[in-house]
């Protein structure tokens, strides 16, 4: 979110679902000039019917990821942009898989180590 803003995002919203994790995301908000975080604590269904959003990142493994599929589908705007990160490269074709049943069309790919991420496009 702190990365989108300072690209000039007019909106740039961050969930968490760790509580312990929010006083650091707060600190790093505003030793970083943002003033407060725009973070939410909770999953995905934490946004009000018909949120729309132009890009979704989500860093985290694949079985965290999983359940919520419908949610990011719901959440992604027609022609926004999806990054996955923190998969494992060996278990990218399920995620592959997943962007070809929805219509997502993939970017670029990167590999470092054995981690994978994705960019798409709806």
């Amino acid at each position: 979110a702190m990365y989108a803003r300072r690209l000039g995002a007019r909106l740039a919203v961050g969930t968490e679902i760790d509580p312990l994790t929010i006083p650091c995301i707060a600190e790093n908000f505003e030793r970083n000039g943002f003033g407060e975080s725009d973070c939410v604590l909770g999953f995905l269904d934490a946004f009000k019917d018909g949120a729309k959003f132009d890009v979704i990142l989500c860093n985290m493994i694949r079985s965290e990821l999983w359940p919520l599929r419908d949610d990011i589908e719901e959440l992604l705007v027609k022609g926004g942009e999806l990054v996955i990160s923190g998969q494992l490269e060996t278990e990218k074709e399920y995620v592959l898989r997943w962007f070809e049943e929805i219509g997502l069309t993939v970017l670029q790919e990167r590999v470092s180590g054995e981690w994978w991420s994705v960019l798409a496009r709806s």
